[in-house]
């Protein structure tokens, strides 16, 4: 079954709000210099894997407020944080991913401790939790850990790659 942002966003619109006092309390970690606040964090060694600093470069790079998809290619977005295990065990083979399909397909990895803006759009219990956007705003999505022929299958199905 195809997903698309906006029908999404307008179903998490009302839980979002519920959360919008908890989220406030994490404003203390976004920077306030508006020249720092667009620049993506490298994955160190890795050109392909983008890590998102906070929630303007969300908005700006990924998916817009208004729930339209900014790349023109597909995007893999990996929602994680560095206390999960999972996660940390993940990160490697989404690593070779992004440099296996570098220029066909854009990576990133959100910590859902610093970056919240993937609430308006993605309402999930756990993490890992990977994302796999299409530039029409088609989505599809594995919670938990996945291992690279997983994956692999996924980009196949969802991207034709």
């Amino acid at each position: 079954m195809k997903k698309t942002i906006k029908t999404l966003a307008a179903l998490v619109f009302g839980a979002a709000i519920a959360f919008a006092g908890a989220t406030a309390s994490y404003a203390y970690n976004q920077p306030t210099d508006p020249e720092t606040e667009t620049e993506a964090i490298e994955t160190e060694g890795v050109t392909g894997m983008i890590e998102v600093p906070n929630d303007t470069y969300f908005y700006q790079h990924i998916i817009s407020r208004d729930g339209d998809v900014i790349s023109d290619i597909p995007v893999i977005i990996d929602f994680n944080a560095t206390w999960c295990g999972p996660c940390q065990k993940l990160k490697p083979i989404l690593q070779r991913i992004a440099n296996q399909y570098d220029g066909e397909i854009k990576v990133y990895s959100v910590d859902i401790d610093r970056v919240h803006a993937q609430d308006k759009f993605f309402d999930f219990e756990s993490i890992p939790y990977v994302v796999f956007l299409t530039p029409d705003g088609d989505w599809d999505d594995m919670e938990g850990f996945s291992g690279e022929q997983q994956i692999k299958a996924k980009i196949s199905s969802v991207f034709g790659l």
